[in-house]
């Protein structure tokens, strides 16, 4: 048999250079999410203090809430592992030009039907309405949240009717 051209460990220098990307990647990854927070997930690095106080504030209030039903839009489904809640819907994203006009009723209509306690709305310049902001719009009211200076990412938002339940 003949002899490989090539060997099968790795060279010092490419064991070496391996190493020093992940170093590099490691201190990358803490500068761009600084902040580090206990979660129902458990323990997570945040980019933003305002992504702290939406995720506490969302526990503290779902956890008096009718239900633990929750929901981010247009993206966010991170934020149901980080606060315990559950999006009532079948669409973790909801993007135009990717999603069907069908599937935005379909979501308008569950937030209705089973008037979801509290929306996570990410702050994105949106062309036109849609079915899903206007449900929103009608039927949900801002929760402050703390942002210390930071321009607003996100509004946490809650169903008109669940003011009973703190």
């Amino acid at each position: 048999m003949a002899p490989s051209r090539w060997s099968s460990s790795p060279s010092p220098f490419s064991t070496a250079g391996l190493g020093l990307q992940l170093v590099l990647n490691l201190q990358d990854w803490r500068a761009r999410f600084p902040l580090t927070h206990d979660t129902a997930f458990g323990r997570v690095n945040f980019a933003y203090q305002q992504e702290i106080a939406l995720v506490d504030t969302l526990r503290e209030l779902s956890a008096r809430a009718p239900s633990r039903y929750a929901f981010a839009y247009p993206i966010g489904a991170s934020f149901y592992l980080y606060t315990d809640t559950v999006n009532p819907t079948r669409h973790q994203i909801l993007i135009p030009g990717f999603n069907e006009p069908g599937q935005y009723e379909e979501v308008a209509a569950t937030l209705q039907a089973f008037q979801v306690p509290f929306v996570i709305l990410q702050i994105v310049p949106a062309k036109q309405s849609d079915p899903v902001r206007d449900v929103i719009r009608a039927q949900y009211k801002p929760v402050a949240l703390s942002t210390k200076g930071e321009m607003p990412l996100y509004k946490l938002l809650r169903y008109k009717r669940t003011d009973r339940a703190g």
